[in-house]
């Protein structure tokens, strides 16, 4: 034929006729040359015998010549039966929130395009699929939503196949959620945090479609509740209301939290309570008549001391409205201070004088070994420990001296209370046994404060609440301390005398 269509694949047979110049035929074995077949370009083959095969999609011209005449034949070729298909793009790398458009290329067995593919799609390999959109049988749109690994899948029959990878990165931040922890446990909101507590930040980011991404957090509080460390550690200190935030670039998250006193209801049964700041409180058996809720939480310091440094923080102890006989243990942990350098054996209970406005140095034991400082005393009120450097001539004659009285007229007892300062000097190192008794001018019996309490040597603070044994407020007048102190065989009075006037 001068002119043929063909498949990818086919072959076609072409033959020719030779002529002389008056058009006799003339035999191809009576041609002096050999006829050569040949092809304008190279697409298919043709062998010299006049077979053509046909391979790349085109349209070619093959000619035949001899002795310098030739003819030729128009070949169109088009795809054959499709033989493989594949998707593009092959590999992809997406944040999540984009859309990709997949192509299937359908291919026959010489590699020539395959018009529409009629395929099947899938999506494999994620927690949950994406969006998946036809938009024919050879295009898809894909929007990424779940970061992973996984893949696009395209079927044409059992034995046609082809796979796209792909992986989704999260897309751009959208949302931060803070997290608290304690002791790593996480915790819940609403939060509610122990003054002296430390508790532990983390922030999640998330985009649009949740998945997680790593930040590197800044962290701030609102309000005057603590502080927050460069290793994102929340140390709560003082008791109120206030917000967390963080922020990563121009996305922020605020969460509320409140911080409260440590606190537990006691009875006559006593109780300890301690509170995260290395604070313990121990009362004993029958000090209060009733169940009451103790409470203890850091404050900012009062005032400062000018003999002594601070070693701790400052602890509030409420109920302050009574005071009681069996005295209560205040112990001080101070294994895990590690940034300041103290003598512990120094280290002392301070009590702060709300009239005198100042710390009163409480006599307190330091046992080394199990690095804790502790003091008794009969009231609650504002505490901390105190490094106290200073020399102490000790009298080879035990005695009870340094009497004071603050205030010294004791004013409106329903509010106020008294606190009686007193120093136990002995060259012994030994636990005296306090018992201090109040008498009116009449040597009536008022009030036993304390009975046979156990006191360290040194300076020591008591407090009277102005009631009788009958828990009445006491009358004016003036009255008399009476302090009794004993170690083993050996007993030191002393006495000072009071002014009520209400």
């Amino acid at each position: 034929p001068t002119s043929v269509i063909l498949r990818s694949g086919d072959t076609q047979d072409f033959e020719f006729m030779a002529f002389d110049m008056f058009g006799n035929v003339i035999e191809p074995l009576d041609l002096t040359n050999r006829p050569q077949w040949a092809l304008a370009k190279p697409i298919g083959n043709v062998s010299q015998t006049g077979t053509y095969t046909a391979t790349q999609v085109g349209t070619v011209q093959i000619t035949v010549e001899s002795e310098g005449v030739s003819a030729e034949a128009e070949v169109t070729v088009i795809a054959g039966d499709i033989a493989s298909i594949k998707i593009v793009p092959e590999n992809l790398f997406v944040s999540a929130g984009e859309v990709t458009e997949f192509q299937l290329l359908g291919f026959d067995r010489y590699k020539n395009p395959v018009v529409d593919p009629l395929v099947d799609w899938k999506v494999n390999g994620f927690e949950k699929l994406g969006n998946l959109l036809s938009v024919n049988q050879h295009t898809f749109l894909w929007k990424a939503t779940i970061v992973g690994e996984g893949e696009i899948l395209a079927s044409l029959n059992v034995n046609l196949n082809s796979i796209a990878k792909v992986r989704v990165i999260p897309g751009k931040l959208e949302k931060l959620d803070i997290q608290i922890h304690s002791g790593g446990t996480l915790l819940e909101s609403p939060y509610v945090l122990i003054s002296g507590g430390e508790y532990q930040l983390s922030s999640i980011g998330s985009d649009a479609f949740k998945n997680e991404i790593p930040v590197q957090t800044r962290w701030s509080l609102l309000g005057d509740l603590g502080y927050i460390t460069n290793d994102q550690t929340f140390e709560a200190t003082l008791v109120g209301h206030g917000k967390i935030k963080a922020e990563v670039g121009q996305v922020s998250s605020l969460v509320w939290i409140s911080v409260v006193s440590k606190s537990k209801t006691i009875d006559d049964s006593g109780g300890i309570l301690e509170s995260p700041t290395g604070f313990a409180l121990e009362v004993p058996r029958q000090s209060f008549d009733e169940a009451y809720t103790v409470e203890i939480a850091v404050i900012q310091s009062p005032g400062t001391a000018m003999d002594a440094r601070r070693i701790s923080d400052v602890i509030d102890i409420q109920p302050y409205e009574f005071t009681f006989q069996k005295s209560a243990k205040i112990i001080f942990r101070y294994d895990h201070i590690a940034d300041v350098e103290f003598d512990p054996s120094k280290l002392h209970l301070h009590f702060w004088d709300f009239f005198q406005e100042t710390w009163v140095w409480v006599s307190s034991y330091a046992n080394l070994d199990m690095q804790t400082v502790s003091a008794s005393v009969n009231h609650f009120g504002v505490f901390t420990v105190m490094e106290v450097d200073r020399k102490i001539d000790w009298a080879s004659k035990f005695q009870v001296e340094k009497v004071e009285i603050n205030p010294p007229i004791y004013y409106s007892p329903e509010t106020n209370r008294l606190s009686i300062k007193y120093f136990i000097n002995t060259s012994r190192n030994a636990i005296a046994k306090v018992t201090i008794e109040i008498f009116d001018m009449r040597d009536q019996h008022i009030k036993t404060l304390l009975i046979e309490a156990e006191r360290w040597k040194g300076s020591n603070v008591e407090q009277w609440d102005g009631r009788n044994t009958k828990g009445q407020v006491v009358k004016n007048g003036r009255y008399v301390v009476v302090i009794i102190a004993k170690v083993d065989d050996e007993i030191a009075i002393a006495k000072k005398l009071l002014v009520v006037l209400k």
